[in-house]
């Protein structure tokens, strides 16, 4: 059998397998990583905590930290709709839109939504909407009085 440099043919196609092996063991650890690792957000000081105390905004928490929420829109467009949850809480209100869009609506205030025979009723506190595509990522958010 022929050789070159000292090997035979068979030896280097047996070490370029070998090789391809690794390469693609490699690429799939990689890619496995980074599809399950956690993201990590800096959100400049936004209390998640106090935003999810204040169920309904009927404490007025979430009101103190509408200015900050207003400032890291850009920053949160783009995150999926269970991030969005995991984050903020379970929203006070959602909307199925056209075309499975949804919208999560998170009051800031204090108002109707907080008395307890008014469960049904709209309310003109004033809220925060994030809407989702279909494919369930955050495409906008706006502040409005009532429901949007």
């Amino acid at each position: 059998m022929p050789k070159f440099y000292g090997r035979t043919f068979s030896d280097i196609k047996k070490q370029k397998i070998n090789l391809m092996k690794s390469i693609s063991a490699l690429l799939f650890i990689l890619f496995f990583n980074a599809c399950t690792a956690k993201k990590q957000y800096d959100f400049k000081g936004f209390d998640f905590e106090k935003w999810k105390s204040d169920r309904k905004g009927c404490k007025n928490l979430r009101l103190t930290q509408k200015d900050l929420l207003n400032t890291l829109k850009q920053d949160l467009k783009g995150i999926s709709q269970n991030e969005v949850a995991e984050l903020f809480g379970r929203p006070d209100a959602q909307i199925l839109d056209e075309r499975n869009k949804k919208v999560f609506i998170y009051y800031l205030q204090e108002g109707e939504q907080c008395l307890v025979e008014n469960l049904k009723k709209s309310s003109n506190a004033e809220t925060v909407a994030i809407r989702f595509n279909a494919v369930s990522l955050m495409i906008e958010m706006s502040f409005q009085k009532g429901n949007p």
